[in-house]
């Protein structure tokens, strides 16, 4: 997993002392993006926003995590499921050599290779959604391409028969459990009385993680979540 964040504004409300302490609130915009499969690459932060004053601010955070599933990670998963498998209408078979995934505007777009009594290539085309019952991503509506539909329907309509769409839905699932766990868990640590520096203290709770919504980017498909919890900073020996 690997993660990207960029502060977008800093405010600090007023310093307020109890003879003992000294206390303000700092709140902190981001946009975070959060990659899992290979590394990405990130731009560096160049610059912080400018610091505003405010007058007040929440007790707790609010934050919400885009979070990429890159195509190569969605095809490896649906490879391990589909490549080798055969499919059979009476004296017709075909076998699944190859799958490739990319997006179509809010759509995923699935090329699945095939050989045997058809060789070639046929699309898949569905919208990717959230299942929260399940915790995993589901494309409900896949079904062959319309331009791949007129053709199998003039050369090879026999594809249309078999199991092979019922077969590439089971194989559009993308499961978010784990990663979503393992996001919670990888923010957790980080607060748990994490050191910024000698002297100041990071401690805060994560209470929920949820996903809000699912879409296709040109690289991925992304699930924004939204996390919610509470955040303390301990500065001591000022």
């Amino acid at each position: 997993m690997w993660v990207k964040t960029t502060p977008t504004s800093i405010g600090m409300t007023p310093i307020t002392s109890n003879w003992n302490n000294i206390s303000a609130k700092i709140a902190v915009e981001c946009l975070n993006d959060v990659t899992f499969g290979e590394k990405p690459w990130f731009r560096e932060n160049s610059t912080l926003p400018n610091l505003r004053h405010i007058s007040e601010a929440p007790d707790d955070f609010q934050v919400r995590v885009a979070t990429d599933v890159p195509f190569p990670e969605a095809e490896r998963l649906a490879k391990n499921m589909m490549i080798g498998q055969t499919f059979e209408s009476g004296k017709n078979k075909v076998k699944i050599e190859d799958i490739q995934l990319w997006g179509n505007n809010d759509k995923l777009v699935v090329n699945a290779r095939l050989s045997g009594s058809f060789s070639g290539n046929i699309y898949f085309i569905g919208k990717p959604e959230y299942n929260p019952t399940k915790n995993q991503i589901e494309v409900k509506d896949l079904d062959f391409h319309i331009d791949t539909r007129s053709f199998l329907m003039r050369s090879a309509a026999w594809l249309f028969q078999g199991a092979i769409k019922n077969q590439m839905k089971k194989a559009m699932v993308f499961p978010m459990e784990d990663n979503i766990r393992q996001l919670k868990t990888s923010v957790q640590q980080s607060l748990d009385r994490y050191e910024l520096q000698p002297g100041v203290v990071l401690t805060g709770t994560v209470d929920s993680v949820t996903v809000e919504s699912t879409k296709i980017t040109p690289t991925s498909i992304r699930v924004n979540l939204f996390s919610n919890g509470k955040l303390n900073v301990d500065v001591k020996g000022l």
